[in-house]
């Protein structure tokens, strides 16, 4: 089990290496740089198929800061904070409400637990740039 994990580890690493994770990303609000964190990330926690979506997702919105807030939504996916306790605590894997706010890979792995639960419907107001 250790050398399979250390395989797939070493090939995301590989993958990034290449090419093959995009350096920017094209929306409907502009042309976007991919952080080397999120990228990681995205490619650790999220499905091969729906990672293009999730990263056109977050360049919308929040151009790929962790740290972004409009109003009562935050992250890079900007999460709605009256929510966001439960969401950590069901899809986190045991990271705490505080760690979601610091760590980009707790904040990836909340939303892509929100994306497979409830598909995009979550930022459908967003769907005008991503989709």
């Amino acid at each position: 089990m250790r050398v399979l994990l250390v395989v797939v580890a070493a090939a995301a690493v590989y993958l990034h290496t290449v090419g093959l994770v995009p350096d920017t990303v094209a929306v409907a609000n502009g042309t976007h740089q991919v952080p080397d964190d999120v990228a990681d990330a995205v490619h650790r926690h999220v499905p091969l198929l729906h990672q293009g979506w999730t990263l056109r997702m977050m360049a919308c919105e929040s151009a790929f800061d962790p740290d972004a807030r409009n109003g009562s939504h935050v992250g890079l996916a900007q999460h709605a904070e009256r929510y966001l306790a439960d969401r950590v605590a069901r899809h986190g894997d045991g990271a705490t409400l505080a760690e979601f706010y610091t760590d980009v890979d707790v904040q990836v792995l909340v939303t892509e637990g929100l994306r497979s639960e409830l598909g995009r419907a979550p930022w459908s107001e967003s769907e005008w740039c991503w989709a």
